[in-house]
């Protein structure tokens, strides 16, 4: 039997009192996707990591000096994507997230990473009418938000992502 596929991101949980009120609306809206991870911003995904997909090598990068600052941001209504997808996106602060990008990678990213929240994945069931009317009113239109752990974090197949290192951001 095959090995499951393996993937490995840095992803920035939500940890402030806002967190409640978006995995409300994420439960109501994807409950398969809120059950595999909590609510985050993606900030690296697998394929431009390179070092950093190894917790050895992340750890490296942080301690090499360099200041990986608290990122504030603010995130917006939300809005529909790829038809049956729905994301909060980033208003206020992109330009610090991707500034951290670039630092934490080395280099200037191959991509450019859009700052966003997403509430429901369009790979999974679209929310219901019924959903959609009671979470959206949930959120509001100006949502701020303070994300100051880095995570590492790792997939297998389609199961529940784990993991693997957790960096304080603001900490030398």
């Amino acid at each position: 039997m095959p090995e499951a596929a393996l993937r490995r991101q840095l992803s920035l949980y939500l940890s402030g009192p806002e967190t409640l009120l978006v995995e409300r609306a994420r439960g109501l809206l994807d409950p398969l996707q809120q059950s595999l991870i909590p609510a985050h911003l993606t900030l690296c995904r697998e394929d431009e990591l390179g070092d950093l997909a190894e917790p050895d090598g992340l750890l490296q990068q942080l301690s090499a000096g360099a200041d990986f600052p608290v990122l504030d941001l603010v995130l917006g209504a939300p809005r529909q994507f790829h038809e049956t997808g729905w994301l909060l996106p980033c208003v206020q602060g992109a330009e610090a997230f991707a500034r951290l990008r670039s630092q934490l990678l080395g280099r200037e990213p191959a991509r450019e990473q859009q700052a966003h929240l997403t509430l429901a994945h369009p790979r999974n069931p679209a929310p219901s009418a019924s959903a959609l009317a009671q979470a959206l009113p949930l959120l509001p239109d100006r949502l701020p938000i303070r994300l100051d752990r880095l995570r590492l974090i790792e997939q297998r197949g389609a199961g529940r992502w784990r993991e693997l290192a957790c960096h304080a951001l603001g900490a030398s």
